[in-house]
């Protein structure tokens, strides 16, 4: 969702790639020295790391990663831990760092995840069922679907449109790919950011300079990986919202992240509240009212969940669309709750937001076998997100393993 302001597996794309035949862990006190050099530098540098780490993951992602975190979880503190095994704090809170560096002292392998994530790359017990059990089972309103070469495995509420958080970004994306399909846009094109696209985290774009130049591929790229909110309202004023809303008539008129984080202000209750009630038509007078705010600060936004002021799609809507788009190199960097290891391709996108979680994975095994898993979950208290997370990642494991 258009807020993650926390790091989780499933938004920001850890970095892992399993060290070469020749690296050796790291057991020496220089694994921190490491560490404090990664997390104090400005930005890493390519020097730092293996040619067999670049070759899959470039310095660009690690940056990107790492200034996620960093805008996260703040500065950094000390880093603690031996062998491949460490924790970095900072000033916000600690995240986990597995560290294996070659025989050159460089970094060869690298997972950086938060400090409590629930183990959800190891093997979860229980059968496909127990797992689809468990969502289905979850309070306020669960949806579910899961296919395998189109045909329905499991489908809970699946055609119930639900809150999806940042989930809408498959739309955005569609909106992009069928622009230079169409070759209205092209994905070498060249955008210079516009200060009155600068939306609130998730992301590093709002940091950017104005007039900063990025192609739309590497605006969409970011959009999915780290679901960057500038990225996607970039993407959302180039495509056009006419566009979008042609794909998600439901969300019409279709809102930016921006102007959403003007509506969930605390300071805009009341019209939240008139949002919420109005037909499509009122709702396009009332973005004359919203376009002229400024946005708010993070700290400004409402903890309560707000599920009526948000963008709603089905299980089956989103499984339409990340089928449509899972192809595109916007998918390469996060793989959300897979494994890499376990499938040929994965296409992931989730969204988070009071009271809202989706997780939305495409995927292909070795055997080109196709699966699609979607899930969703709102409810009008806080959400504890690992009793989605733990199933849902259980099915993908038994999907795996046939």
């Amino acid at each position: 969702m258009p807020h993650e302001l926390k790091l989780s597996r499933r938004r920001v794309a850890g970095l892992i790639l399993a060290a070469a035949s020749t690296a050796a862990a790291a057991e020496t006190p220089s694994g921190i020295d490491v560490l404090t050099r990664l997390f104090q530098a400005p930005s890493a540098s390519a020097d730092w790391f293996a040619p067999s780490f670049l070759a899959h993951i470039p310095i660009d992602q690690v940056n990107t990663v790492l200034a996620t975190v960093k805008q996260q979880y703040g500065n950094f503190k000390s880093a603690s831990g031996s062998g491949r095994d460490y924790i970095v704090h900072l000033d916000h809170g600690d995240v986990s760092a597995k560290l294996v560096l070659d025989t050159n002292g460089k970094i060869a392998g690298l997972l950086i995840r938060p400090k409590d994530a629930a183990n959800l790359d190891r093997p979860i017990p229980g059968t496909l069922q127990d797992h689809i059990h468990a969502i289905a089972s979850l309070p306020g309103k669960p949806a579910l679907l899961v296919t395998t070469n189109g045909r329905p495995l499991a489908s809970v509420n699946a055609e119930t449109p639900l809150a999806v958080g940042s989930a809408f970004k498959l739309a955005v994306l569609k909106a992009v790919s069928d622009a230079c399909d169409a070759r209205r846009l092209a994905w070498n094109h060249t955008l210079r950011l516009d200060p009155s696209w600068r939306s609130l985290p998730s992301g590093i774009l709002q940091n950017a300079a104005p007039g900063t130049e990025m192609t739309i591929e590497h605006l969409a790229s970011l959009m999915i990986s780290i679901s960057d909110n500038t990225a996607a309202d970039t993407l959302i004023a180039t495509a056009g919202r006419a566009a979008i809303q042609a794909i998600s008539p439901r969300n019409t008129p279709f809102l930016t992240t921006r102007e959403l984080f003007i509506l969930k202000a605390d300071a805009n209750a009341a019209l939240r509240a008139k949002w919420a009630a109005a037909d499509p038509t009122t709702r396009q007078t009332l973005l004359a009212a919203i376009d002229t705010q400024t946005l708010p600060a993070p700290q400004a936004l409402t903890a309560t969940p707000t599920l009526d002021v948000e963008w709603f799609l089905s299980a089956l809507e989103l499984q339409s669309l990340l089928e449509q788009v899972a192809h595109l190199p916007a998918f390469d960097r996060n793989p959300g709750l897979a494994s890499r290891a376990d499938w040929q391709r994965i296409a992931f996108k989730g969204g988070s937001d009071a009271g809202v979680l989706n997780l939305s994975t495409s995927l292909v095994a070795h055997d080109g076998t196709r699966h699609t898993v979607i899930a969703t979950w709102n409810d009008n208290s806080a959400l504890d997100e690992t009793r989605l997370e733990r199933p849902y990642a259980g099915i993908l494991q038994r999907l795996a393993t046939g």
